[in-house]
């Protein structure tokens, strides 16, 4: 009886932690989704993300990370953000909107500190640098 207890306020613990994870993760998304519009000031539409994980197993379950960002941007249009853990990423498929935010008015556009994941993923570029070595990426 006392081991049925203590299986039963470990389960219930182990729900808890994961009620909060999740809570805290949806906080997250909202926040990052939030900050994000486009020209026109309509929030940029993003692609449904997994709890915790975001919408890298979409990414993942993909023939390539490319046919994945397509199957996105064909879903929801030229811009579209996309959740890794609980950061966002903007992915561009117009010409147009690149030029202006890599090569026009890039001051304009914050960017988060480079995160661990994403430098595993795609190395050193244009998606996980800052200053000069963004710019000689770009």
């Amino acid at each position: 009886m006392l081991l049925l207890g203590w299986v039963l306020v470990i389960l219930v613990g182990i729900g808890g932690i994961y009620q909060f994870a999740k809570l805290w993760y949806w906080r997250h998304v909202n926040i990052a989704q939030s900050h994000v519009h486009d020209s026109d000031g309509r929030k940029v539409p993003s692609h449904p993300p997994k709890p915790i994980v975001g919408n890298i197993p979409d990414v993942y379950k993909a023939e390539n990370r490319l046919s994945a960002y397509n199957a996105f941007h064909q879903d929801f249009g030229n811009i579209v953000q996309i959740m890794w853990l609980w950061r966002h990423q903007i992915s561009l498929a117009s010409y147009p909107m690149a030029l202006r935010i890599l090569g026009q008015n890039q001051h304009q556009y914050e960017k988060f500190p480079p995160n661990a994941l994403l430098q595993k993923l795609y190395g050193t570029s244009v998606l996980t640098n800052n200053g000069q070595q963004w710019k000689q990426h770009r």
